[in-house]
């Protein structure tokens, strides 16, 4: 068993794969925005943001279980698709284009 120190000293990332997310034209998404916390403690957020799309439409059913095109958004990943930009130039879309889909 680990100590308290040797815990104490340690990094951990904890997550949770959501089994029902949000979809945008029934493939999973990301939204990014920049952000800076300055040296003095200031926060600052950049007005742009921009949606990541999958290549490939969502789908947890075994044969698609382990597909990184269906489950990851990142650009490093999917630029590997036979699918990148099919949908969307670069698999990237506007954060109105989202909250309009999802508005319908």
């Amino acid at each position: 068993m680990a100590s308290v120190k040797e815990i104490k000293n340690s990094s951990f990332i904890v997550q949770k794969y959501i089994e029902a997310p949000l979809l945008f034209h029934k493939r999973k998404f990301d939204i990014r925005i920049w952000a800076l916390i300055g040296y003095d403690g200031k926060f600052y957020l950049f007005k742009e943001a921009y949606v990541r799309t999958s290549s490939e439409e969502y789908d947890l059913s075994g044969d698609k279980l382990d597909q990184i095109y269906v489950h990851l958004t990142n650009n490093a990943v999917q630029k590997y698709s036979k699918n990148y930009g099919k949908f969307e130039e670069g698999n990237i879309v506007s954060v109105k284009a989202l909250s309009d889909e999802l508005a319908s």
